[in-house]
């Protein structure tokens, strides 16, 4: 027996080694048809469970959801998630300035013609003289002291006539010729209208008040807003 082992040991190993391979396959085919059997008797448990009927309504609610839920998905995705979260900042509409057309022409500026008018005098021997004065369309005979309209006399001769007014301004006259007074006057157009108005100090133009007239401009107020005019320039409200 022993020397029968010696000849055949590498054929006794191999076929033992046959032998037992081929128990393993024996072996793993039947659990395999066992769990195939347990498998298939499981759906058929299944399908004995009856079927859950769903109402129109969840399945339009389920519908929102799962697409609610992949428009997040496909937004988040989009999204740089590394990127730098700014705040957004309302946006105002810029509403447009209307503009309006000029409205407002400084034609002239001018000092304000005197009613007073020199227009006589009388010369006496001692070289005194009396002169003839015309106001508001009256004559009137004054000499140096005299007082009319708010003026007095305080130089005469055949020349001139000097008065003096409340503050203490004086107003020359000349012998035969137009008198103007220290107050301003401007002549202002509204050139939508074309109207003219005379103003001088104090007064109102177009729902504006004269501040001040000077030989170049005149300054007027409205609400608190001053608004200044240059002589022979437009301008805009």
């Amino acid at each position: 027996m022993k020397i029968f082992f010696q000849k055949h040991w590498e054929k006794i190993i191999c076929g033992s080694v046959m032998l037992i391979f081929g128990a393993i396959v024996v072996i793993c085919g039947m659990q395999a048809v066992n769990y195939g059997r347990y498998i298939s008797g499981r759906i058929d448990g299944l399908s004995d469970v009856p079927e859950k009927k769903v109402s129109p309504d969840e399945e339009n609610v389920a519908d929102r959801l799962l697409k609610r839920n992949f428009s997040d998905i496909l937004e988040t995705v989009k999204r740089n998630i590394f990127a730098k979260i700014v705040k957004e900042q309302p946006v105002f509409e810029q509403k447009k300035v209307k503009v309006d057309e000029p409205l407002f022409e400084v034609l002239d500026i001018e000092p304000k013609s005197l009613d007073i008018e020199y227009l006589g005098r009388i010369l006496f021997a001692d070289n005194n003289v009396v002169a003839q004065v015309n106001f508001q369309d009256r004559s009137y005979i004054v000499e140096s002291g005299s007082h009319l309209a708010g003026y007095e006399v305080v130089f005469l001769d055949s020349n001139n006539i000097h008065l003096k007014d409340k503050e203490g301004e004086i107003i020359k006259l000349v012998y035969r010729k137009k008198g103007f007074g220290k107050e301003m006057t401007a002549q202002i157009k509204e050139t939508k209208t074309n109207q003219i108005q005379v103003v001088t100090k104090g007064s109102e133009v177009f729902g504006y008040k004269v501040l001040d007239i000077d030989k170049t401009s005149v300054l007027l107020s409205k609400q608190g807003q001053h608004l200044k005019l240059q002589k022979g320039k437009v301008y805009s409200r």
